[in-house]
């Protein structure tokens, strides 16, 4: 996309802002998705399915005339500026090809669905747009992101094609490039979705598209306040057993759609988790051939416990665990019970006050309790009674036991305390080891309150184990201190300057594995590597195959390399060595092969000998053989029953047993 740099396009860029979104971006050419309608012709029998050609543009609306609820009266000339303006930004040519992509859409039944509307959206060609990534690249000046803006918009309405289902439910569009399509469809009353999502996704010339259309009902719920207003918003739940499908309701879109079936329905409202009021239940019976009944939910209070947490001479910030457990009849209160598995849990947090809810309880005595760990002991707790209101019980939490904490300060390269981190905790003792996220709660002095981690089980006689900490900053990085257990020293963790990963697979587009490889980066320690977290999973490769990596301590690392969804199997292991500032590394896509096993008298199982994590096991066919695909480099045994063979890839394509 070539940077326009035009006064015009500068001069109005703002309006462009401020007014196109507001009221729309009229297009030079014509405004609005360019349908194309493709009757559907009935006629006994499979038949030809109907192709789609793109339609005339459609003239461009008039501009509508301010209202009290529009956007503010904008003059005549300052929108034949953003006209003009939007004008001078050139189209993407759309290409044409010879490709085909067809498919059909089946009802749950088997039969075909005639009438959906399927919509093909092509990925536009390489480089027509600009590919910012925050941190990575240098941010555009706003004349440019205004115009690439506009090009994507005029891209996909003007690429867009759109079929009719036929009376075989079948359709087709063709004219087409040599490139990926996304398809997709809708009809009024129905749910359809694709029988693969990545094939529907990323569709090429030759793909046949199979979908299912499931039938669903429109449901208009109407929801009231106990005085018989309607509240602003709430959630309107269909459940189904132990299942639920939630939907966001408002006075402004008030209907649902959900498959035929029988529901309790009810609705409340408030944040999640502290959901202030709640409706009786109504059972409910959605057929596709009827209907919906008329649904009124009134909404009520809500008999439980709920309250605040504070504490004794400390300002905190983070997040706590509320326990509530029942006490059975006139049993004394036990804070032993707060950790069993009748006990239920909520969170308070600091950025709501630390406040707590526990609703719909039953009548009857209750024991609340504070953990500032998922499995620690109570550190404040208090009998309720609940009748038929909402009981109110702030909880306070009074000195905390120094040994059942660490106390840790987090430096960042100016000496300053690090705010918005996050921490791990676990030990390693022998050959076992136990981690977790650990919570934390942040004094006013910008020193962290960290509950230590809580091995499984006795230590054995002689054993020692090592217990360590880590902060995660999502600007920083990640930093480990090892310490002793029970002790009462603070702990400092010196952050150094950063280091930003651009992470690139060369040969990625048009490999075998274009589309499915992602990446994580691990710390080298001790010579094994250890996971490291960036503020997420681990990061697909873009299109180009890149990625960047934000925050990251200077060290020693491996980039783990996998394929698809499994994170535990990785198909390459590249050292780097990372340094504060910019740091550009490049590794080649890693090849992959397959074996082909024969001899195998039930299930056949795979195991490479340098990664545990890559074990599989197959069913052969009716002849005993076995296909393993997707294997990267390395040293492999296959064993059926008392059967086993050793082999290495590259070098063996065929494994006799």
């Amino acid at each position: 996309m070539a940077r326009m740099g035009t006064a015009a396009l500068a001069g109005t860029a703002v309006a462009i802002l401020g007014i196109g979104f507001g009221l729309g971006i009229w297009l030079a050419g014509g405004a609005g998705p360019r349908e194309t309608v493709v009757q559907v012709v009935e006629k006994p029998g499979p038949a030809a399915a109907p192709r789609a050609e793109p339609s005339a543009p459609a003239p461009p609306p008039a501009p509508a005339a301010a209202t009290p609820s529009s956007p503010a009266a904008v003059p005549p000339a300052a929108l034949d500026a953003v006209r003009s303006a939007l004008a001078s930004v050139p189209a993407v040519p759309v290409p044409k090809g010879t490709g085909v992509i067809k498919g059909r859409i089946q009802r749950e039944d088997g039969q075909p669905l005639a009438g959906a509307e399927v919509t093909l959206q092509p990925e536009a060609p390489r480089g027509s747009f600009r590919n910012w990534v925050p941190g990575r690249d240098e941010e555009p000046d706003l004349e440019t992101l205004v115009a690439d803006a506009v090009a994507r918009t005029r891209w996909s309405r003007e690429s867009r094609k759109r079929a009719v289902t036929d009376v075989v439910g079948e359709f087709l569009f063709d004219g087409l490039a040599d490139a990926n399509h996304g398809v997709s469809a809708r009809l009024k009353g129905w749910e359809i979705r694709p029988r693969e999502w990545n094939l529907a996704a990323r569709a090429r010339p030759g793909a046949v598209i199979e979908m299912f259309a499931a039938p669903v009902v429109e449901v208009t719920v109407e929801v009231v306040l106990p005085d018989g207003t309607a509240p602003p918003q709430a959630m309107v739940q269909f459940a189904q057993g132990s299942g639920s499908t939630g939907t966001s309701w408002t006075t402004e879109n008030p209907t649902a759609r959900i498959k035929p079936g029988t529901y309790r329905v009810f609705a409340t409202t408030g944040d999640w988790g502290q959901e202030q009021l709640k409706s009786d239940e109504q059972a409910v019976v959605l057929a596709a051939d009827a209907p919906p009944p008329a649904l009124r939910l009134v909404l009520r209070g809500r008999p439980g416990i709920r309250g605040k947490v504070s504490f004794e001479g400390m300002a905190l910030e983070g997040n706590l665990m509320v326990r509530c457990a029942r006490i059975p009849g006139d049993a004394k209160a036990d804070p032993a019970t707060l950790q069993g598995s009748t006990a239920q849990t909520t969170w308070a947090q600091s950025a709501n006050g630390f406040s707590y809810s526990f609703q719909d309880l039953a009548a009857g005595r209750y024991l609340l309790g504070v953990s500032l760990s998922h499995q620690g002991k109570a550190v404040a707790w208090e009998e309720v009674a609940v009748a038929g209101e909402p009981a109110a019980k702030d909880l306070r939490v009074g000195t905390l036991d120094p040994e059942e904490f660490l106390v840790v300060r987090a430096l960042g390269p100016d000496g300053a305390p690090l705010p918005g981190l996050q921490f791990r905790t676990g030990f390693r003792s022998g050959g076992s080891s136990s981690s977790g996220g650990g919570m934390a709660l942040r004094r006013n002095d910008g020193a962290w309150l960290v509950p230590h981690q809580e091995r499984g089980g006795p230590a054995k006689e002689g054993e020692e184990a090592t217990w360590w900490v880590e902060a995660v900053s999502p600007a920083h990085g990640t930093k480990r201190a090892e310490y002793a257990k029970g002790q009462t020293q603070e702990i400092v963790l010196r952050f150094e300057d950063p280091g930003t990963v651009d992470l690139a697979a060369t040969g990625y587009r048009g490999s075998a594995l274009e589309g499915t490889l992602q990446v994580s980066l691990q710390m080298v320690e001790g010579g094994s590597t250890r996971s490291r977290s960036f503020g997420g999973p681990p990061q697909r490769l873009d299109a180009e195959g890149r990625t960047t990596v934000l925050g990251v301590q200077p060290g020693e690392y491996e980039v783990l390399v996998y394929s698809g969804d499994n994170m535990m199997r990785a198909l390459a292991r590249i050292p780097v060595s990372v340094r504060a500032g910019r740091n550009a590394i490049s590794f080649p896509v890693p090849t992959v092969y397959s074996v082909s096993v024969s001899g195998a008298e039930g299930n056949a199982s795979l195991r490479k000998k340098d990664d545990n994590y890559w074990n599989d096991s197959r069913r052969p066919d009716a002849e005993g053989r076995v296909v393993f695909d997707g294997l990267p480099e390395g040293d492999y045994t296959v064993q059926s029953g008392a059967k086993r063979q050793e082999f290495h890839l590259p070098g063996t394509s065929e494994v006799r047993l």
